[in-house]
């Protein structure tokens, strides 16, 4: 059985332990946080290596993140984009932490 643990708390500054995760999963989430690029940061370092952070987004949501939007911020903050599924109306994409 696999564990799960959902935190809840501010995205930019959580207090959990550095390489705690093996995934990160934001649904609708990321246009919802003021500091995006430091909530991905913080998501990169909540991480394990090769941890996953995966990133859905549904078009109708006001604050819609598109696809290149989402690739630009979760590279910059050092994730390796790693593939997407759906289409821009509806879509998970995953990013890898090298």
């Amino acid at each position: 059985m696999a564990l799960r643990l959902i935190w809840i708390g501010d995205a930019a500054q959580p207090h959990v332990p550095e390489a705690s995760f093996d995934m990160v999963f934001l649904c609708a989430a990321l246009g919802e946080i003021p500091d995006r690029a430091a909530a991905l940061a913080q998501c990169f370092r909540a991480l394990k290596p090769m941890g996953v952070l995966s990133i859905t987004e549904m078009f109708g949501d006001p604050h819609y993140q598109s696809r290149s939007v989402v690739q630009r911020l979760s590279e910059a903050a050092g994730f390796r984009f790693q593939f997407v599924r759906g289409g821009w109306w509806l879509y998970t994409a995953d990013f890898i932490k090298p």
